[in-house]
């Protein structure tokens, strides 16, 4: 067994071993000021504390304060490749870069205003795209784990120490690290990519993000053959996993506006028009941003059978919710799983789980179907759509969404629909249908 938990050249140790680690370092500075005459008398030593208004945090240190921020104009360092001679090093101040954050933060604590600085830190430190680390099994190397990307230092180094040592004894981390765990991140975090969404997450670390807000970093990465024609429609797009999704339509020749709030926001009309078509009518909506399996071979049947906890359907084109357990038996994913053949399951599930998904297929990859061709495939990693058709219709459409026809089926389980040249393939109620074709990368930019 392997741990990489070098700090900054994690990156150049993950090279070693062929992977890339979607980190990248960052200046930080805080500043340790002259003692101040408030801070004495007090009965206790002042607790952290955290500005999410100026993005600052500090605490008291000796008879003064250790103060840090994160401001809005970050700087990478070093992004290529960490010095071989770099050690305890520490880089230049640049005090006027986080000047407008000290000044908010000193109109909460006038004290702070007053006092003298004794001195600047600035170094580097390991970010990543979405400021959580990334830890655990590193894809394709047996016994190779990784640690990096620590941001919060000591605050989060004992926990994650600690699901390193029971992952490698147990074989799973004793607690929900998926937020921290480095199968979440797939091969669209490219160079470009990583440094793009690093110098969103560090000026937004004390920015609480809103559940209808979507960030712009890295955007336009990935996207469908319906792109262009939904925005076209004045479609409001977001990101799963590096991949554009339309999260409503305001509309052809209107462009799209929702202020981030936690309160209704401008959809909720449009929405509720989606939804009343939908329900009176039929509707078609694009959701391509799913992992995608195919199991098939002798044995596929028997493998899903011990690796999902729910019963296998027993006939064609039927379709149940498959939970995976851990080998603790505790609930580790979810999959919609369609049986299209006697030996042969797609298997759809969130595309940032995709990654997580092949290490749990993999566990026991001896007990898994025929290792050839046959056997466990990724999924068509391309367009995906889902008809809802509750007057008893489908719509079927072409791979660039174009209206072909209406058909009537019964309400029984849909039969398996085929159209070539696209690979069309219909299954369960509402109808999915899948178009292998593959999701291109949209800007060469973020490579």
């Amino acid at each position: 067994m392997l741990v990489i938990a070098a700090g900054l050249w994690a990156r150049e140790v993950a090279s070693m071993a062929g992977a890339c680690l979607p980190v990248a370092p960052m200046e930080h500075q805080y500043l340790l000021t002259e003692p101040i005459p408030e801070l004495k008398g007090l009965p206790a030593e002042l607790p952290s504390i955290a500005d999410f208004t100026s993005g600052s945090y500090l605490r008291q240190e000796g008879p003064g304060l250790l103060y840090g921020t994160y401001e809005q104009d970050p700087r990478h360092w070093s992004a290529a490749v960490t010095p071989q001679d770099f050690g305890q090093d520490l880089l230049a101040p640049d005090l006027d870069r986080v000047a407008a954050n000290l000044e908010g933060a000193s109109s909460r604590i006038p004290c702070l205003a007053s006092a003298g600085i004794r001195r600047i830190v600035n170094g580097p430190m390991m970010v990543t795209p979405d400021g959580n680390p990334v830890i655990g099994p590193l894809g394709d190397y047996p016994g190779l784990f990784v640690a990096a990307g620590v941001l919060a230092g000591f605050s989060q180094c004992g926990g994650i120490g600690l699901a390193i040592a029971n992952w490698i004894a147990d074989g799973e981390p004793g607690m929900d690290v998926w937020g921290m765990d480095i199968s979440r991140f797939g091969d669209y975090a490219s160079k470009g990519y990583v440094l793009a969404m690093t110098h969103e997450t560090y000026r937004r670390r004390y920015t609480l993000t809103k559940p209808n807000e979507h960030l712009a970093a890295a955007r336009p990465l990935r996207t469908t053959v319906l792109y262009d024609r939904l925005e076209k429609k004045g479609a409001l797009f977001g990101s799963q996993a590096g991949l554009e999704y339309p999260a409503w339509l305001a509309g052809a020749g209107s462009t799209p506006c929702e202020t981030p709030s936690y309160s209704r926001s401008e959809s909720f009309a449009y929405v509720r028009e989606e939804c009343l078509a939908v329900h009176h009518a039929a509707g078609l909506f694009e959701t391509s941003a799913y992992a995608k399996f195919e199991v098939a071979g002798a044995g596929a049947t028997k493998w899903l059978d011990e690796l999902v906890a729910n019963i296998l359907p027993r006939r064609p084109m039927r379709t149940v919710l498959a939970p995976l357990l851990t080998q603790g038996g505790k609930v580790r994913g979810d999959l919609t799983l369609t049986r299209l053949d006697e030996e042969r399951y797609l298997l759809i599930g969130s595309l940032s789980d995709r990654r997580h998904f092949l290490r749990l297929f993999s566990v026991d990859p001896t007990s898994g179907p025929d290792a050839s061709p046959d056997g466990l495939k990724l999924g068509p990693d391309g367009n995906f759509y889902i008809g809802q058709y509750p007057n008893g219709r489908i719509i079927v459409a072409d791979a660039e969404g174009k209206f072909v026809r209406a058909i009537d089926v019964p309400s029984a389980a849909a039969p398996n629909l085929a159209f070539s040249p696209d690979g069309m393939r219909s299954s369960s109620r509402p109808w999915t249908i899948s178009l292998p074709r593959p999701i291109p990368a949209r800007s060469m930019r973020w490579r």
